[in-house]
C-alpha cells in the first residue's frame, strides 16, 4: 500500500459493519484495495481489515479470484514477520481479508523522514530490520510464494522497530495460479524479468525489489530516477545501475560488490537468497570493521537453492520458453504406464506459464514498453554466453516415448469438469513430491508439492477442486478422515482444456503416461505406474 489516506478525507465505508468488524477509518488506499483499522466486536480486539474495491471487480473478473489467493496465500505464511490473516469473507459485493493490526508506520515513511532531514539510516538498523524481512522472503519462497510487489511501504515497523512484511496482493504462487499472474508491481522497485512478464517472476525477483530497498537506504538515493513509470522500468531492464560509492563514498568497496550482485539483470547471477544477500552485504560491513573477510552464516531458514546448478535449473525452467515440454503418444486410451525410477529433485523447479502478457502502465504506452523492453532485454541476453534466451512463444510438438521399466507403483485419476482426485489404493503412503500434472507443453502445472508433506496416505487421496465449487472427496472412495484438497482457479483446471484432448502426468520432469481431457460431468479415470 503506497497512498495514505488522508485524515479529513471522506470514505463511505468508514463507521459501517462489515460482518462483525466495525471499519474506524481507512489507513492507505492501493491498487486493488484499501485498508482500514477495524474493531473485531465479538473478540473486543482492533484489526486491519483489507476492502476489494468495488469499482474495480466488474472492470476485471479475476481480482477477487486473485484476491482470495492473497488470503489464502497469506494465511498459509505462519511466520514471525509475516503479516497474520485472521478471516476471508464477503459481505454482500464486498470482499475482505482481516490481518493483525501493526500500529506504527512503515519503512518508506522512515526513509522519507530521513531524507528529508538528510541523514541515512544506521547500518546495524536496517540490518535488524532487513534480516527479518529476508527470512520472510525465504519462507515464502520455499513455500512456493513469489511476493512480486516488495517496496518500502510494504515493511511496517511496529513501535519496537520490529518489520512485518506485508500486502501480499501480487503474490504468486509458481504451481497453481499462473493465468493470474498478470500484475505489473511498482515500477520503482521491479526487477527486470517482471518488468517484462510479471508471471515470470522467480524467488530472486523479491532478492533484486530487496537490494533496491538496500541501495536507497546506504545511498539515501533512488536506484533510477525518470519523469514516467514505463521510463523507470526500461531503466530496470536495460541500464546499469549507478554505483552505490558514486552516491555515497563511504560505503565499503564488497558492500558495493554485493550489492551489485543483487542488481543484476539476470536472476541466475543474483544471490541464492534474501537471507544469503543480507548477510553477504552484513560480511562485508564486518570485514572493514574486523580487517578480515567473514564468512556470512549459513543458516539460512528456508533456502530456495542448494546448489548453484539448481539455482539455475529453476530458473531456466521459468525464464526460458525456447525448450518446450516433450509430449509422449501412448496407443491406448487408458494408459497404464511403467516408468525407471527419476532421481528426486533437491530443491522445487519454478514453472510458470509461457503466457508474455504486456504490462499495464500509466500514460498509454503499453506497446511501446512492450516492443522496447523484448528488445532490450533479449540484447543484454545474447550479449552475455550465460544468460537465458529464447523465444517465449515457442512451444514444441515433437512426441516422444515414454521410458518403459518394469515394475511400479499404480496410481489412479478420477475426475470430472470440475474436480479431480488423485487416489492412493496402495497399502503404503505414497510419495509424490515429484508429481506433476499439466497441460501437453505447458510448463505450468499442479505439482505434488501442493499437497500437504508431498505425502498420500495409503487408502487416501487428494482431491483438486475449482475455486469457489462445492466438493466431497468422500462420494470418491477418499475414505481418510482427513484428506487433502487443492483449490485452482477455472484456468488452471488442465483436465478439462477443449484445446487438447489429453494432459500430461509427469514425474520430476519426465512426461509418464497422458490422460483424456473431460467436459462432462461423468466420471473419467486414467491409471498409471509411478517409480517404485
Amino acid at each position: 500500500m503506497a497512498k495514505k489516506a488522508n485524515d479529513d478525507g471522506k470514505d463511505l465505508l468508514a463507521g459501517k459493519l462489515l460482518g462483525h468488524y466495525r471499519l474506524d477509518r481507512m489507513l492507505a488506499s492501493g491498487g486493488m484495495a484499501r485498508i482500514y483499522r477495524a474493531e473485531d466486536t465479538n473478540l473486543d480486539r482492533i484489526v486491519a481489515v483489507k476492502v476489494l474495491m468495488r469499482e474495480l471487480i466488474e472492470m476485471d473478473d479475476t481480482l477477487t479470484e486473485r484476491f482470495e489467493r492473497e488470503a489464502k496465500a497469506v494465511a498459509a505464511l505462519e511466520h514471525d514477520n509475516i503479516i497474520r490473516v485472521y478471516d476471508y469473507r464477503r459481505h454482500k459485493d464486498l470482499y475482505y481479508i482481516v490481518m493483525n493490526y501493526i500500529e506504527g508506520k512503515d519503512l518508506a515513511d522512515e526513509l522519507n523522514d530521513l531524507r528529508r532531514r538528510g541523514k541515512l539510516m544506521d547500518v546495524d538498523r536496517a540490518f535488524r530490520i532487513l534480516g527479518p524481512v529476508a527470512s520472510a522472503l525465504d519462507f515464502a519462497h520455499a513455500a512456493g510464494i513469489i511476493h512480486r510487489d516488495v517496496k518500502p511501504s510494504n515493511i511496517l515497523l511496529d513501535k519496537n522497530d520490529k518489520a512485518i512484511l506485508t500486502d501480499f496482493g501480487l503474490v504468486l504462487r509458481q504451481s497453481v495460479d499462473q493465468t493470474l499472474g498478470t500484475a505489473f508491481g511498482t515500477p520503482r522497485y521491479i526487477s527486470p524479468e517482471q518488468a517484462l512478464a510479471s508471471e515470470k517472476s522467480v524467488p530472486q525477483s523479491d532478492i533484486y525489489s530487496l537490494a533496491v530497498i538496500v541501495y536507497e537506504i546506504l545511498t539515501g538515493d533512488l536506484l533510477f530516477r525518470a519523469d514516467t513509470p514505463m521510463q523507470i522500468a526500461l531503466s530496470h531492464i536495460s541500464e546499469p545501475p549507478p554505483r552505490p560509492r558514486s552516491v555515497n563514498p563511504d560505503i565499503p568497496e564488497a558492500v558495493e560488490r554485493e550489492l551489485l550482485k543483487a542488481l543484476e539483470k539476470e536472476p541466475l547471477k543474483r544471490h541464492r537468497s534474501a537471507t544469503e544477500f543480507i548477510n553477504s552485504v552484513k560480511a562485508a560491513y564486518a570485514a572493514v570493521n574486523t580487517g578480515k573477510v567473514t564468512r556470512p552464516p549459513s543458516n539460512v531458514r528456508t533456502p530456495v537453492f542448494n546448489e548453484a546448478q539448481e539455482m539455475k535449473q529453476g530458473i531456466q525452467a521459468a525464464l526460458s520458453s525456447s525448450q518446450a515440454d516433450a509430449t509422449p503418444r501412448l496407443e491406448d486410451n487408458r494408459p497404464s504406464t511403467k516408468i525407471p525410477a527419476v532421481p528426486e529433485p533437491k530443491a522445487s523447479v519454478i514453472t510458470p506459464s509461457r503466457r508474455f502478457p504486456v504490462p499495464v502502465m500509466a500514460g498509454g504506452a503499453v506497446a511501446i514498453l512492450a516492443i522496447v523492453a523484448v528488445l532490450a532485454f533479449s540484447a543484454l541476453n545474447a550479449a552475455n554466453n550465460n544468460g537465458v534466451t529464447g523465444d517465449p512463444t515457442a512451444e514444441s510438438n515433437t512426441p516422444v516415448t515414454p521410458q518403459l521399466v518394469s515394475g511400479g507403483v499404480p496410481l489412479k485419476l478420477v475426475y470430472n469438469s470440475t474436480a479431480l482426485v488423485i487416489l492412493n489404493e496402495n497399502a503404503a503412503d505414497l510419495d509424490v513430491s515429484g508429481l506433476t500434472l499439466a497441460k501437453p507443453g505447458a510448463e505450468a502445472g499442479i505439482p505434488g508439492t501442493e499437497i500437504r508433506q508431498n505425502m498420500i496416505p495409503a487408502g487416501d487421496c487428494v482431491s483438486l477442486v475449482q475455486v469457489g465449487r462445492d466438493f466431497d472427496a468422500r462420494d470418491w472412495k477418499c475414505q481418510g478422515k482427513d484428506y487433502d484438497q487443492v483449490d485452482v482457479a477455472g484456468q488452471s483446471l488442465f483436465w478439462r482444456t477443449p484445446k487438447a484432448a489429453q494432459f500430461e502426468v509427469r514425474v520430476n520432469g519426465t512426461v509418464i503416461a497422458l490422460c483424456e481431457t473431460t467436459n462432462r460431468e461423468q466420471n473419467e479415470e486414467c491409471v498409471f505406474n509411478l517409480p517404485g
